[in-house]
């Protein structure tokens, strides 16, 4: 043999047939790796093998001669590795996308000898020390999503169908393990006459959030428009009417100035409330409300976005008023802007708020109501469900808005 395939030599083949020869004892080998001159002169390569070393006895029992077996498996061994490398890929990008693996059998319409791998036990709800069973599996799913998952699972069963599963449901609350939103896909795959369900689980609750957050967004941009529509008409309606064209153009750009500017600070902040603090800025801007002109005082409090319009809209009327005949029409006249929260005896918070100008011409009350008036009156009121007064005291314009937030 050391003749035969003198390449081996020092590798441990020899010494392994010596021993076998002492012994009796047969060896076996199994990818055992050696390096093998596969040409005269050429390069020493890498290669395994399968052998099997059996002693020959005599009638005495000794071992008169060996029987040496053995395979090349090298190319068997480059597919092994080559699975190997596949299932690390598989492993890797499992774990990137949080998948759980899953399998079970389908007999007589029926799910048996279902199996997880860890993360999907954990994403399915399952206990360690619980069975795998789809029944145990079912009282854990949301039960308005167990006829959607049935149905899905019928689907790919169908032989007329693709043989997909694909199906979102929610799993159960349970201890430790909150309730959440799972994706689950698998293929049908026949094998030795059983048709299983292979697939994967992931947790999409993040995803269903988002599109439930999406949704409402959706719901109060239509909402806004729709209300933001009907005030620009509104505002035509009761600007537009007369001969002096010109003028009422002008007040009508100014109040559609002030409800960009404040739709604009809604965008900008959130969609369920504004602050106090943010509309007063939005609608005073216009009138120089960054001088020394207006006193205001007040701690922060939120206003729907309904609420914030109107507000806004009410103090461009009376900052405009203001302007043309009251306190802002000198140069000394002032306006004071205050409100104060108070708690109700149902603990509910009330507000009071207060415009009231000095130091201007004296004023009185206007013969005919206006649009700014009917805004103030009506659309102010309604909005905050609260009471709106305006009086024509001589020193200046007193308005207040008495209105419960909560």
């Amino acid at each position: 043999m050391r003749d035969a395939f003198p390449e081996i030599e020092g590798q441990g083949f020899f010494d392994l047939l010596d021993q076998v020869y002492s012994t009796g004892i047969p060896f076996i080998g199994r990818s055992v790796s050696f390096a093998v001159q596969r040409k005269p002169d050429g390069p020493y390569e890498e290669a395994f093998l399968n052998f099997v070393y059996q002693p020959i006895f005599n009638a005495s029992g000794e071992v008169t001669g060996i029987f040496v077996e053995g395979s090349d498996v090298t190319d068997l061994k480059d597919v092994e590795l080559a699975l190997r490398r596949k299932d690390l890929q598989l492993e890797l990008a499992l774990d990137a996308a949080e998948m759980g693996v899953w399998e079970c059998t389908v007999i007589d319409g029926k799910f048996t000898d279902i199996k997880e791998d860890e993360r999907a036990r954990r994403l399915l709800h399952r206990l360690p020390e619980e069975d795998a069973t789809f029944d145990n599996f079912a009282s854990r799913v949301h039960p308005d999503d167990r006829l959607a998952l049935g149905e899905a699972a019928s689907q790919a069963l169908d032989p007329n169908g693709n043989g997909l599963l694909d199906v979102q449901y929610r799993m159960l609350e349970r201890p430790d393990m909150p309730e959440r939103w799972i994706h689950a896909r698998a293929k049908t795959v026949v094998s030795e006459g059983l048709t299983k369900f292979v697939g994967t689980v992931r947790d999409v609750s993040d995803r269903k959030d988002d599109e439930a957050r999406q949704h409402m967004v959706s719901g109060e941009l239509q909402h806004r428009i729709k209300n933001l529509l009907a005030m620009v008409s509104a505002i035509a309606t009761q600007t537009l009417r007369g001969d002096d064209i010109a003028d009422r153009r002008e007040t009508f750009n100014a109040r559609l100035h002030v409800l960009a500017q404040a739709q604009n600070m809604l965008m900008a902040t959130t969609l369920e409330s504004a602050g106090i603090h943010d509309t007063l800025r939005a609608a005073l801007a216009p009138h120089g409300g960054s001088d020394d002109r207006f006193d205001i005082e007040g701690s922060h409090f939120e206003m729907t976005p309904k609420q914030s319009l109107s507000m806004a809209l009410t103090l461009h009327e009376l900052a405009t008023n203001a302007t043309k005949y009251g306190a802002l029409s000198n140069d000394v006249g002032r306006v004071r802007i205050s409100w104060h929260l108070m708690k109700t005896a149902d603990e509910k918070q009330a507000l009071n708020f207060v415009w009231q100008e000095s130091g201007g011409p004296a004023v009185s009350e206007p013969r005919t109501k206006g649009f700014g008036s009917r805004l103030i009156s009506r659309v102010l009121a309604a909005d905050f469900s609260g009471e709106v007064r305006i009086i024509y005291p001589l020193g200046g314009v007193l308005c207040t808005l008495n209105a419960k937030l909560g």
